[in-house]
């Protein structure tokens, strides 16, 4: 669909859901569209994702809604460049997506102390900055992808009920903390490439057996390449490139029976590679360039 989103859906007094993502949509949205709509739980809105941005958001900044939501989902529309301060009066979230909607502002204070509970917080491809709180809460099986903006500091460290974590390209800085097994021992997926982490990599890190995506590349990580392979059965993509890790690469490596994908360029990594590779029989992509 496409065209300008008409105010009348905002006289739909009875509607609980209301989904009009992955459109054309084009225009602006003003608390008109959105002014009756006291039954409302869920609200996903967004142009479709690779086109032109071309829908935006323009209500006040002392508009309160008459609807509490679960579940609110703005992407690939221009919702900043502040955060949006209407969402102080939403207590009931658990899922906020905020994917590539122009965002350029910190984090507000109000919004992290609405103590939410949440199953999905997706900021991903803003521009926000700042330190990220280590004080959000999550249910379990939670998703969290902050990729693609300009927080800094340390590695947040939440619930353990958190799987995915996506905090790729940011300025987040120092070591990957030493207790991140313990933290976050459900991860399925870890993605914290593109920032400026420093130090060695954790051997705990070994004990988090529930990983299938491990992508550590282009930090600063230094150190011998670590050896404790034999406890993750499910990973399929490995990603330590661009590094400064030494060493050589163990045959322990080989236990990785659903190895697919293996970037490991840019270290300074030496000697032979390990027999045991030959195990890995689903692997359709290996990246070795640039090492010793």
């Amino acid at each position: 669909m496409s065209g300008n989103l008409t105010s009348n859906i905002g006289q739909l007094t009875s509607v609980v859901s209301l989904d009009i993502s992955d459109n054309m949509w084009e225009g602006i949205v003003t608390e008109a569209h959105l002014l009756n709509l006291s039954n409302l739980q869920e609200f996903s809105v967004g142009v479709m994702l690779g086109k032109n941005i071309t829908l935006t958001f323009n209500v006040s900044s002392n508009w309160t809604p008459s609807f509490q939501l679960t579940l609110l989902t703005i992407q690939s529309c221009k919702l900043g460049p502040k955060f949006p301060h209407w969402l102080k009066d939403q207590h009931e979230l658990t899922s906020i997506v905020f994917n590539t909607a122009g965002i350029s502002d910190v984090l507000p204070d109000w919004f992290v102390e609405l103590d939410l509970k949440l199953d999905n917080l997706d900021m991903a491809y803003n521009n926000l900055t700042g330190k990220v709180p280590n004080t959000f809460q999550f249910n379990f099986l939670a998703n969290v992808d902050l990729s693609s903006n300009r927080f800094e500091g340390p590695l947040p460290l939440w619930s353990s009920n958190i799987t995915s974590l996506y905090l790729r390209d940011n300025l987040f800085s120092g070591p990957i903390p030493v207790n991140i097994c313990e933290a976050l021992p459900n991860l399925t997926d870890l993605d914290i490439s593109y920032n400026n982490l420093n130090g060695t990599i954790p051997l705990c890190m070994g004990d988090m057996n529930q990983l299938t995506t491990l992508a550590l590349d282009n930090n600063q990580l230094i150190g011998q390449f670590p050896d404790f392979w034999g406890k993750l059965p499910y990973l399929y993509w490995l990603d330590m490139s661009e590094n400064r890790l030494a060493g050589q690469i163990p045959g322990s490596l080989g236990s990785l029976a659903y190895l697919r994908f293996l970037r490991l360029s840019g270290n300074n990594l030496s000697g032979e590679l390990p027999s045991s590779l030959r195990n890995c029989t689903r692997m359709i992509s290996i990246d070795l360039s640039n090492n010793h």
